[in-house]
């Protein structure tokens, strides 16, 4: 969805499927704020801010900063969580991490049908995996289509 934002010193748009928002707690300013940031842009843009108190006194915000950053980091990590499929490629750099496991999108012929899965498997510059090597070696005609990071459900540790 394109979003046009209307703040001093900021022009255009943008798309809420290709920002990030981030949680920055600024103890100096007395403030916690949600802010939106572009892939190729070093600007944070504000768009809204988290306050647990209601008397606007530093020593209330203080009291409250650290339940404020926790529930700001929630709600980013909540809206960052649905990242969008990435296209598989030749000769990009838009790869993951070197043995992260990922999402993939492949696409195959069998018994004359194109059949989509949907499968697991980690990058070591090329996909590698179990379930990608039982699909390569039953059908010729398989495309990688589109990755995507495996997002840990809360409070799973590695």
């Amino acid at each position: 969805m394109k979003i046009t934002p209307k703040f001093t010193f900021v022009s255009g748009s943008f798309d809420t499927d290709e920002v990030k928002m981030l949680c920055l707690p600024s103890d100096n300013h007395g403030k916690v704020d949600l802010c939106i940031k572009e892939k190729d842009c070093a600007w944070n843009i504000p768009i809204g801010g988290v306050k647990l108190h209601d008397r606007d006194l530093y020593v209330d915000f203080k009291a409250t900063l650290e339940d404020a950053t926790n529930l700001g980091n929630e709600i980013a990590r909540r809206w960052n969580e649905h990242e969008e499929w990435h296209e598989c490629k030749e000769d990009t750099d838009d790869v993951p991490k070197t043995f992260e496991w990922c999402l993939l999108r492949v696409e195959y012929v069998c018994d004359g049908e194109k059949v989509v899965d949907y499968l697991t498997s980690s990058w070591n510059f090329g996909w590698t995996g179990d379930y990608l090597d039982k699909i390569a070696d039953n059908y010729e005609d398989y495309k990688i289509t589109h990755w995507k990071h495996i997002n840990r459900p809360k409070g799973v540790e590695e």
